[in-house]
């Protein structure tokens, strides 16, 4: 009796790891689907302001007006850029957690009980 009470609990164990197995596996797609998305939005405001950067040296914007709010929002858009790298960091480091558990449970799993 002893040994079936022991292999229940490995079975149990074996359940419940592969369901965490499971359930990262989905955090882990999400993650690097969040991930990307905040690479591409980094990107997509550096460009911005890059335009506009070369824009202003340049000297395409003859108005003083339009050159201010183009310098305004080469401003703005460098905050931005800062913001939306860190929320890439974070996504990153969150990632990169749940990937070593991920990592860990895929070891245990592949283990012979």
């Amino acid at each position: 009796m002893p040994e079936q009470v022991a292999l229940d609990a490995l079975a149990e164990r074996r359940t419940d790891v592969s369901a965490r197995h499971g359930h990262l596996q989905t955090e882990v797609a999400d993650l690097a689907r969040a991930q990307r998305k905040a690479d591409a939005d980094v990107e997509q405001v550096k460009a911005r302001r890059e335009r506009n950067q070369q824009r202003i040296a340049a000297g395409l914007v003859g108005d003083p007006k339009q050159l201010q709010a183009m310098q305004h929002e080469t401003e703005t858009l460098a905050r931005r850029i800062s913001d939306l790298e860190d929320v890439e960091l974070e996504v990153m480091e969150t990632l990169e957690s749940a990937q070593s558990e991920l990592d860990r449970l895929t070891t245990e799993l592949a283990e012979p009980r």
